[in-house]
């Protein structure tokens, strides 16, 4: 529902358009005919008094009354100023089948410090007084979290305007509307503790205003400030509450002035509110040049643990390991605490297997020494009945230890992440705006080399996606397998819906898979016009097309990840650009790498095998720091179709990437994608 900003003139209590007002405030405000442009003002912005009107003889002081007036006397406003030591944060995000009761027993349960609500439920402060529904579901949400000890913040995404134009002038009748509107809504909810202030996704992005005429260009950076000092004195100052900023933005640039913006500031102004993407292993941080500023304010990390970036709860998605891996690094780098949005479209997160992931967090935040598998194999066996030293407690384990791995292989493209964020098929023409963005050049000489490669692909590209895609099909197709192999030993409930959500994954990563295939062979078709090429392209767009039926046959029309609509959509625009061959086609054949098994034989030692589909010699490549791999061994002077090499010198608990390449007699090169491992200081009993 689109909401109006308004005001009240002083003359009357007649509702009136933004744009009028300011143009009636324009005039009302002027002495003589000069029609020089107003100079900006640096941004510093008093709060406004509320409800305060000027005498009616002086036109120049008139202040605009406040946007939304209380319907009751204020309370008293507490000052709410403590903060726990570990943040532990649920944000929710969707609308959909949510449960106050749910959720504030679900966030006692899993020790949450504070429930963030933002995504589509808020756009902005304004909804929570303009919109009745929202704004009792927040107070009553609030309410029950404060008689639990558990803090409110919602989002609010400024500048919340309808116009394109904006003066960023503290005398801006605007200014004090938007002040009037968190004010309102604080005093309104006395409950709330603080406020998230987000730019990207505003009604009016500080990036896209407009000086009007005859006002002078100010720099993004500075409109970002002014944006902040205009909120901070209401909701810091004068209703005592907590306010984080969240450093993101769809764009790149629009990051970095973010950055610049809060640099400005002391350290202790505000918290920070970092995304980071787990699937892809990097903060916001490390992509703009103000990481060393930043790095010494208090952070809190905004992280997906729900898996929503694959298709939400629906998939298996275990992030343990990286959640052990980034606790540590926060316990280094002085962060405050972590929060990851609460999926909601497919019932609660916390009713979802992904609720490993709340669990392992939560064991995390209380001890980072945890080993990831201890909770993983406590949840199974909760969950199951499943003990960690039986078959199918191993098998289970097996499962929810790989699940990343598979997430990862679905989404990645040689460790480039486009499609890492929908948890669907993006558009073909996302796909490209991203490839256009720079940020290879941002993240090292190691995948600038990446992005180049994926821009401009070659023959070999082609086969290392190939292999790299295949690789998460091969391994959930696996993981069905056992996962039937102890069918007998679960109930037949909990069967049925792990092999559900296995089943709708392993469909999902055939489509991401022959998606991949149809868009970088697209571009090496156009650079070559090779006949078996255009056979491949068109095999390939064939089979998005039977999946589209497949799929559409499964979910009965339900809107899961894997949408047909998207699927089709995908085909129809590479079609536009590439002609349908009519004499057949086929699909690509090549050395495959399948039945990667990494096992650990010793305190300091791995072991790993292989197969490759031809007789073939092999090499094996190391690192604990992707892109470069540091480390190379032969593993095989003769050619064969079983690999297999020791790997010794290992460091318990540290993360190990390994790549595998096989040269077959033609002397053709087969690299598969990376793999994952880390020994454990002591087995799990």
């Amino acid at each position: 529902m689109m909401v109006r900003i308004f005001f009240y003139l002083l003359a009357g209590s007649r509702r009136c358009r933004p744009d009028l007002a300011i143009l009636l405030a324009s005039i009302f405000s002027m002495s003589g005919c000069s029609t020089a442009p107003a100079p900006w003002e640096p941004p510093r912005i008093p709060p406004a008094a509320p409800s305060v009107s000027a005498p009616e003889s002086v036109p120049e002081d008139i202040q605009p009354r406040e946007l939304i007036e209380p319907v009751t006397t204020a309370p008293s406003i507490p000052t709410t100023g403590r903060r726990p030591g570990f943040e532990l944060g649920w944000l929710v995000a969707a609308p959909d089948y949510l449960s106050a009761s749910d959720l504030v027993t679900s966030a006692m349960e899993h020790n949450v410090t504070h429930v963030q609500i933002g995504g589509t439920v808020l756009q902005a402060i304004d909804d929570l007084i303009l919109d009745a529904n929202k704004g009792e579901f927040v107070r009553q949400l609030a309410r029950q979290l404060d008689a639990r000890g558990i803090d409110t913040l919602v989002w609010s995404r400024e500048l919340h305007l309808e116009s394109k134009t904006f003066r960023y002038l503290a005398t801006d009748p605007l200014v004090a509307a938007r002040q009037a509107a968190y004010r309102t809504a604080l005093q309104t909810i006395p409950e709330i503790d603080g406020v998230v202030l987000s730019f990207d996704g505003a009604w009016l992005e500080p990036w896209n205003s407009q000086a009007p005429a005859g006002f002078a260009h100010i720099p993004v950076p500075d409109r970002i400030r002014f944006i902040i000092e205009m909120v901070k004195p209401v909701i810091v100052d004068e209703m005592g509450k907590r306010l984080y900023i969240f450093v993101n933005a769809s764009r790149l640039d629009a990051i970095d002035w973010i950055a610049e913006a809060v640099n400005a500031y002391p350290v202790d102004s505000f918290p920070l509110i970092f995304p980071l993407n787990l699937p892809y292993g990097a903060m916001v941080g490390p992509l703009n040049p103000y990481l060393n500023e930043l790095a010494a304010r208090p952070r809190l990390i905004l992280c997906d643990l729900a898996g929503g970036a694959f298709g939400g709860p629906r998939f298996v998605v275990s992030l343990g390991g990286e959640l052990g891996r980034y606790i540590r690094d926060m316990e280094r780098e002085n962060w405050r605490g972590i929060a990851t949005p609460v999926h909601l479209a497919a019932g609660s997160v916390y009713n979802s297997l992904n609720t490993i992931n709340l669990l392992t967090l939560t064991q995390l935040a209380q001890n980072p020494n945890v080993v990831p598998v201890v909770p993983w194999s406590d949840w199974i066996q909760r969950t199951y009945g499943a003990a960690p030293m039986t078959r199918e407690g191993q098998t289970l384990r097996r499962i929810y230890e790989l699940s990343y791995t598979w997430a990862c292989k679905m989404a990645y493209v040689k460790q480039f992440f486009p499609f890492a964020d929908q948890g669907d098929l993006p558009t073909v023409d996302q796909l490209r705006q991203r490839l256009t963005e720079r940020w290879g050049d941002r993240l090292g000489q190691g995948y600038q080399y990446i992005y180049r490669d994926l821009r401009e692909p070659k023959k070999q590209t082609l086969l290392d996606i190939t292999q790299e895609a295949y690789e998460a099909l091969s391994g959930l197709e696996q993981a069905i397998q056992e996962l039937e192999n102890i069918r007998d030993h679960l109930h037949p409930m909990e069967y049925e819906d792990l092999n559900r959500r296995l089943t709708h994954q392993r469909r999902m990563a055939e489509a991401l898979f022959y998606a991949k295939q149809t868009f970088w062979g697209l571009d090496w078709w156009r650079r070559t016009k090779d006949e078996d090429e255009a056979l491949c392209m068109e095999a390939n767009l064939q089979r998005l097309e039977r999946l589209a039926v497949e799929w559409e046959q499964h979910t009965g029309g339900q809107r899961l990840p894997g949408d047909p609509t998207r699927i089709r959509e995908w085909v129809s625009a590479i079609r536009r650009e590439f002609p349908r061959v009519l004499f057949g086609a086929r699909e690509r054949n090549w050395n495959k790498i399948q039945n990667v098994i990494i096992r650990q034989t010793g305190p300091s030692s791995a072991e790993v095998q292989w197969t490759s589909a031809w007789p073939s010699t092999s090499r094996i490549f190391v690192t604990t720091r992707l892109p470069i791999f540091d480390r190379m061994q032969p593993v095989s002077e003769f050619s064969a179709t079983r690999h297999q090499i020791p790997l010794d010198h290992l460091q318990p608990g540290e993360w190990y990437y390994i790549k595998l390449q096989c040269i077959s007699e033609k002397g053709e090169v087969t690299n598969s994608g990376e793999f994952r491992f880390q020994l454990e200081a002591q087995p799990v009993m």
